[in-house]
């Protein structure tokens, strides 16, 4: 009798803190798991740090995978600009590596999955010559014009720079018989007129004057 007294004394309030703890626990494993169970992925551009003096590098990859877990709430304000992907080509010199990818930011502590985990790297010596600008038709055919300034420096690895021959302005159809002027990106071509990419050009647009075509005169016939 003692013991089903002791039962039925405050049962009311014995059942409450019952049912409190119930769902203090349900609350607490439940929903922090499905909290941690959310993923997001973001892509990142892909940098090269510590790159030494006098020299250049280039990662094959332009961006990374990230695969983030975490708390729904905190992953749904990141954005790529949460985060910074590099490799650190510190101590390394001329060569070909492959090296892992970093990613540090407020949040690198919800990664879960870097894909992929390392790239490849060139790292080459720093190079700039200076080359001449010509221009042609965009129809392919060679073109007589005033260019200003008539060579550009170009700038980059030198193994790039050495491919380069001239840089090419490419001008649209026109009238031949009215003036055009008209400010062109040249654009860096190898001896076969191919693009060459992986370089800079000084100054970035040349200024080009093309005069009219002067009308052929008829012949006169007597």
């Amino acid at each position: 009798m003692a013991l089903l007294d002791s039962i039925k004394h405050n049962f009311g309030l014995k059942l409450t803190a019952a049912l409190v703890a119930v769902l203090l626990w349900f609350t607490f494993n439940f929903l922090s798991v499905a909290q941690g169970s959310y993923n997001k992925t973001l892509e990142l551009p892909l940098g090269v740090h510590q790159v030494g003096s006098g020299l250049v590098a280039a990662a094959k990859l332009k961006t990374v995978s990230v695969e983030l877990s975490g708390p729904r709430s905190r992953l749904d304000a990141l954005t790529p600009a949460s985060l910074d992907s590099f490799i650190d080509c510190g101590g390394k010199g001329a060569g070909t590596y492959l090296l892992p990818i970093t990613v540090v930011g407020p949040d690198a502590d919800k990664i879960k999955v870097i894909r992929p985990p390392h790239s490849l790297v060139v790292i080459d010596r720093y190079a700039y010559r200076a080359v001449p600008v010509v221009a042609r038709q965009s129809n392919g055919g060679p073109l007589q014009a005033a260019v200003d300034p008539k060579s550009v420096t170009i700038a980059g690895a030198q193994t790039a720079v050495a491919q380069v021959l001239a840089a090419e302005v490419t001008v649209p159809a026109r009238d031949a018989f009215k003036k055009m002027t008209a400010e062109v990106k040249p654009v860096p071509v190898d001896g076969l007129l191919a693009a060459v990419g992986g370089v800079t050009v000084d100054p970035p647009v040349v200024r080009i004057l093309i005069a009219p075509a002067t009308p052929r005169k008829e012949a006169a016939h007597g």
